[in-house]
């Protein structure tokens, strides 16, 4: 097929590609919401990861492809790195739990040798792909794709596509594709691939690459393949165009990425030596400064709440911490870049501990961790000292059933929400069966400090919360003599999971285990 028919039918097809043009570019994820919904579905109860493919050879492996692989394996998913230069010597340098392969296994030395003669790398690995995804099946993903999010598409082929490139037939790009092993469509594009590259001694860029994968997916008696193309916002919200964007302390790139939808940020390597960026100097504020951050630190969070002299960190000043930021890191880490809300109650340590307090430790901690999202805080000690513009602050008695039914009113929904205020149950009890209608589908709302009961605040015989929940994880139950029966009903029937985790200190200090309780609610 000629570009422009490819340009005529992916415009057809993909109306977006056209209205983007004629659209203020904060809005270019918008336009795509429509678009092949039943792809946009995941599942947050699959268990099971399919295996990335990913090419490797020639030269040292670089930073970028090692953030790529890392956020792969921090998926859980089984990575395998392919390459023609000793399986031996790469092996020992790739993140732990990417497994190197021989690609002289899926395909022949020589055609790696002809490929390289005539072209590029990045030539070379078009036609890989479309082998070890016949041979093999899976996901494949490129090194300069980092995963924020498990791959839980369904679909049987899944195709990416990028904002810009119509004009050369680029319309759909090989960084990101599914197929099944045995892909009928993937030998065709093999048997094509090899074709251009041998007979018609096609080597330009993109020739075995977008050009040909556009063409294929838009070619009469190939329509039912239109239904697998994934949007940019998936994985291109960044444009090739934009790359400066990856490097800039602006927060233009952060915002692009904050669709829900954002499975994956391509950071087209290829893109930063065309325009004399160096990745291995990106500023900590941008967005490859971040992701190496979260990536390519074991637990950033923690390090964060050390930063903010939070005790939800291993160390609070001077002594052991809950640590409870290494289970709310595996909770939240794969959200981290949407557009979020989040509500915090109790926010003082000065009150309790006798000193002036000047920051607010946690809610500075949540705002570097999510760059998008909106923080809410609430606290019975008036912090309207403190400004941030995506911060905001209520001054709320916990124990006052009309200051939480004002909250719930003007505060809105919330994905999490953590009561780390006076930790007395009866407070507790009240906290959650107000609150928790004001969580959204999929969030999370937690309870932290369960083993600590302030002796100053009678319990006015409400059960301790942490045997509540225990009954309710068990039985599906939530009893309660402080929330109305409206309130414990809507609970149990609302809640998906509970878990129960410890907080350090009090563990190796008193021998409690079960000292934080998480409540997911249900999609």
């Amino acid at each position: 097929m000629e570009s422009k028919d490819i340009f005529a039918g992916a415009l057809k097809e993909l109306p977006f590609l056209a209205a983007c043009r004629f659209a203020s570019r904060e809005s270019w994820n918008g336009l795509t919401e429509k678009h092949n919904p039943h792809l946009s579905t995941q599942s947050s109860e699959i268990n099971y990861r399919d295996p990335v493919h990913c090419f490797w050879s020639g030269a040292p492996l670089p930073e970028m492809a090692r953030l790529s692989l890392q956020s792969m394996i921090r998926q859980g998913h089984p990575v395998s790195l392919y390459t023609y230069d000793s399986v031996a010597e790469m092996q020992a340098i790739v993140p732990a739990g990417v497994v190197v392969g021989d690609a002289a296994a899926i395909v022949p030395a020589v055609i790696y040798r002809r490929a390289l003669s005539t072209s590029e790398i990045r030539y070379f690995s078009d036609i890989f792909r479309y082998a070890v995804l016949h041979e093999i099946g899976g996901w494949w993903l490129d090194t300069d794709v980092v995963l924020v999010k498990p791959l839980l598409f369904t679909a049987e082929h899944v195709f990416s596509s990028q904002w810009t490139g119509l004009e050369a037939g680029h319309v759909c790009v090989g960084d990101v594709m599914r197929a099944p092993k045995g892909s009928l469509h993937m030998a065709n594009l093999y048997r094509m691939a090899l074709g251009r590259l041998l007979d018609d001694e096609r080597t330009e860029y993109g020739a075995v690459g977008p050009s040909l994968l556009s063409e294929y997916i838009f070619s009469p008696g190939n329509e039912s393949l239109i239904a697998s193309v994934l949007s940019p916002t998936f994985f291109n919200s960044i444009d090739w165009q934009e790359v400066e964007l990856f490097a800039s302390e602006d927060r233009t790139g952060f915002e692009l990425l904050g669709d829900p939808r954002v499975t994956g940020v391509h950071l087209w390597s290829k893109m930063w030596a065309e325009k004399n960026l160096d990745f291995s100097a990106a500023p900590e504020g941008s967005v490859a400064g971040y992701l190496k951050k979260l990536i390519l630190q074991p637990n950033w969070l923690t390090e964060l709440a050390a930063e903010s002299v939070s005790d939800k960190g291993a160390v609070y000043r001077d002594r052991l911490g809950h640590h409870y930021t290494r289970i709310y890191h595996e909770l939240f880490r794969s959200r981290t870049l949407e557009r979020i809300r989040i509500l915090e109650i109790g926010l003082c340590r000065g009150r309790v501990e006798g000193w002036v307090q000047d920051q607010v430790p946690s809610l500075q901690m949540w705002l570097r961790y999510f760059p998008n999202a909106e923080v809410v805080g609430a606290d019975i000690e008036d912090f309207s000292w403190f400004s941030h513009p995506r911060a905001k602050i209520f001054q709320v008695d916990q124990g006052d059933r009309h200051k939480l039914n004002a909250l719930a009113r003007d505060g809105g929904k919330f994905d999490i929400i953590i009561d780390d205020a006076s930790h007395a149950s009866i407070h507790q009890h009240l906290t959650l069966g107000v609150l928790f209608p004001q969580l959204n589908k999929g969030g999370f709302f937690i309870i932290e400090d369960l083993d600590w009961q302030p002796p100053e605040i009678p319990s006015e015989g409400a059960a301790l919360m942490k045997d509540v929940l225990y009954v309710l994880k068990r039985d599906g139950q939530l009893i309660s003599t402080v929330m109305t029966p409206a309130e414990a009903r809507f609970i149990a029937d609302e809640v998906g999971q509970v878990y129960l985790n410890e907080s350090f200190s009090e563990l190796t200090t008193r021998g409690q285990i079960g000292g934080l309780g998480t409540l997911t609610r249900k999609q």
